[in-house]
């Protein structure tokens, strides 16, 4: 039920309904929480982070990510971290605090060189910046 929460949240996101898919994030994070699934708690505050970075939303994309980012760390998931710590230091850079920005922006590209990955980010406009 609640991946399929936090899925619904995704397309709510895609289709412009975006108090729909921040409730929908919410839930999916309680169920996700109550079931003792504190990973999959992270994806769905991650993108919850992204739906409020997109919204311009900074502090609360901040707040959100950095719950996620604690998520991550405590599960060792680097490819979360990953991801997460673009959204974090986008919407720090928003903030007005480029030097801490950059860090969270650097070890998003580090993790992604040393995953293989490529890295794209979320855009205010709701477009994707990609980067190798």
């Amino acid at each position: 039920m609640d991946q399929a929460e936090h899925g619904l949240a995704k397309v709510m996101r895609w289709t412009g309904e975006i108090d729909e898919a921040l409730a929908g994030c919410d839930r999916a994070i309680d169920g996700f929480l109550a079931a003792g699934d504190d990973l999959e708690a992270s994806s769905a505050r991650r993108t919850a982070a992204v739906i409020h970075y997109e919204r311009g939303s900074w502090d609360l994309a901040v707040e959100h990510a950095e719950q996620a980012l604690q998520g991550y760390t405590r599960a060792g998931d680097l490819h979360g971290k990953c991801g997460v710590w673009g959204v974090l230091g986008l919407a720090i850079a928003r903030q007005g605090h480029h030097e801490r920005a950059e860090r969270y922006l650097r070890s998003a590209v580090n993790a992604a060189s040393e995953l293989g990955l490529v890295w794209t980010t979320p855009t205010p406009a709701g477009h994707s910046a990609t980067s190798t």
